[in-house]
């Protein structure tokens, strides 16, 4: 005898498949509600995700922009740097020419009154 004329004939294994069959759909659509509820759970942890994604980017590109301007401000006062140690060589030098100068013109003039 197979197992659908076993269950044909008796009216309890009727009963008891229907049970089962009770059984697995309320377990089944528990078990959907559940993953409906996960994955409502997920999907609210990823818009956040994205969120903060789109926040720290921003944070980044602002961070960004400021290390480029300070890059720039850097670059412009090692050229006035530079600049200014060009012209205090220049005015030690020139400082340098005159003091012999004035050596010199006082050496002369020692020697004229003498």
């Amino acid at each position: 005898m197979r197992k659908t004329e076993f269950v044909k004939q008796n009216p309890n294994s009727r009963r008891r498949a229907a049970s089962f069959l009770y059984v697995l759909q309320v377990a089944s659509e528990k078990l959907s509600r559940q993953m409906e509820a996960e994955m409502s759970e997920a999907n609210s942890k990823i818009a956040e995700l994205q969120r903060e994604l789109r926040d720290v980017t921003a944070h980044r590109n602002r961070l960004q922009m400021e290390l480029n301007d300070a890059s720039n401000r850097l670059q412009t006062a090692e050229n006035q740097l530079t600049q200014t140690q060009r012209a205090k060589t220049t005015l030690v030098n020139q400082l340098e020419e005159l003091r012999q100068a004035v050596d010199e013109t006082t050496a002369a003039h020692s020697k004229v009154w003498q």
